[in-house]
């Protein structure tokens, strides 16, 4: 059993062998979530934003222009931002009425 995990393939070496040695090489990136809490141990929300345009897209069923898909964007990142500082939707988009829009904390000067 062991001889045939290094036997070369037509197309390299077999793809659970590949992933071990890809996990065994960058473990400490792969489990930096178990140790430092304030990662996300998924990487679903960096591909939270092109999901949701594509998911949209779909749903609709057709193609939208580009200045269209532009206004869906900024949006959609207006209210993700607000919810990730703990505003609602509603509320967002009731202060964007009001003439007052919600925007983040700016950071400390220090």
């Amino acid at each position: 059993m062991i001889r045939n995990r290094l036997r070369d393939r037509h197309e390299g070496n077999h793809p659970g062998y590949a992933l071990a040695c890809w996990l065994r090489d960058y473990k400490e990136q792969v489990f930096l979530f178990a140790r430092d809490f304030t990662v996300d141990w998924t990487s679903d929300v960096s591909e939270r934003g092109a999901e949701k345009a594509k998911r949209r897209q779909h749903a609709s069923g057709c193609r939208h222009s580009l200045s269209a898909l532009g206004r869906w964007c900024r949006l959609s990142s207006y209210l993700d931002s607000a919810a990730a500082h703990g505003t609602a939707a509603l509320g967002a988009v009731r202060a964007v009425i009001g003439g007052k829009p919600w925007l983040p904390p700016l950071p400390a000067v220090s």
